[in-house]
């Protein structure tokens, strides 16, 4: 992958689709966020998200789950199903490794903070 600039990567986390961007400096990364968006109908965050843009800009990597039942994961959308999302997205923020959903290449990172941040439903 080219850490040249910015780049993101799919993973899920049980029927949760998280989209993922790390920063162009991923080995200096060393903090991520895991941010929740307002309610299902409002499309998940993304790379042109100004907050998105702005976590990349200080070294985060970020993680934007989708909730269960919405866009990209699978499921019926539910208050339990979105807490569940949330708890996969932080676990794999954790983790430190996925596997890209799309190339299937391993993408790794070390973290020694996840910071939880939402608006809204998210919040």
């Amino acid at each position: 992958m080219n850490l040249a600039k910015p780049f993101s990567a799919v993973a899920f986390a049980g029927k949760t689709r998280v989209n993922m961007y790390f920063p162009s400096n991923l080995p200096k990364a060393r903090k991520a966020i895991v941010l929740f968006y307002g309610l299902p109908r409002h499309y998940p965050l993304d790379y042109s998200n100004p907050a998105v843009k702005n976590f990349l800009s200080e070294n985060f990597v970020v993680f934007c789950p989708e909730y269960e039942g919405t866009f990209g994961s699978a499921g019926k959308f539910s208050c339990a199903g979105s807490l569940h999302s949330a708890m996969g997205a932080i676990n794999l923020a954790k983790k430190g490794w996925c596997k890209d959903a799309w190339s299937g290449k391993k993408i790794r990172w070390k973290v020694n903070e996840v910071v939880l941040a939402g608006a809204s439903f998210g919040g």
